[in-house]
């Protein structure tokens, strides 16, 4: 898993098998466009190297500036790795976003909309499908047996984002 910023705890327990990093950028902090545009050059980079380091199966990323510079970052063997998730509605990204999401999503294997509406408007960037918002949990949890793929979950590592769910 990766993140942002680590001052906070995971607002949940984590296998000692999941490994937690951070680049360190606080996007939000950033003031000037200066500083933002700086902050985005230094997460491409990290997370460049965090993707050679890891030669993960599967890249989910959750968030249009996540999604978007992750898919930027990747080498090309790793572009039709990456599945992508919003978590948003699709008008609400601002125009730097938008432009930037319409060049990049086309890269992604995939894209997950959270809505029939929003669904159209991605499946206009690449291959789509619908997961409804909130996803209700399943009454038995499956653990999977495949101790052998390597996936990294890159986003907000908060329980609204759900990586729990992904990690088990």
């Amino acid at each position: 898993s990766v993140r942002f910023n680590l001052s906070d705890a995971p607002p949940y327990a984590l296998s000692s098998s999941v490994s937690v990093s951070s680049c360190g950028i606080d996007f939000e902090k950033s003031k000037s466009k200066l500083e933002k545009l700086i902050s985005i050059f230094k997460y491409i980079k990290w997370i460049r190297v965090e993707i050679k380091k890891f030669k993960p199966d599967v890249i989910f990323c959750n968030g249009v500036s996540v999604s978007s510079l992750t898919i930027i970052a990747a080498l090309d063997k790793y572009k039709k790795k990456i599945v992508v998730c919003d978590h948003n509605k699709f008008d609400n990204a601002n125009w730097f976003w938008s432009i930037l999401r319409r060049v990049t999503y086309r890269h992604a294997k995939h894209i997950i909309s959270l809505t029939l509406e929003d669904l159209k408007k991605y499946q206009s960037l690449g291959q789509a499908s619908c997961v409804y918002n909130p996803v209700i949990p399943p009454d038995k949890i499956v653990v999977s047996e495949l101790n052998q793929k390597l996936v990294i979950a890159v986003g907000r590592l908060d329980t609204q984002k759900g990586f729990d769910l992904l990690i088990k």
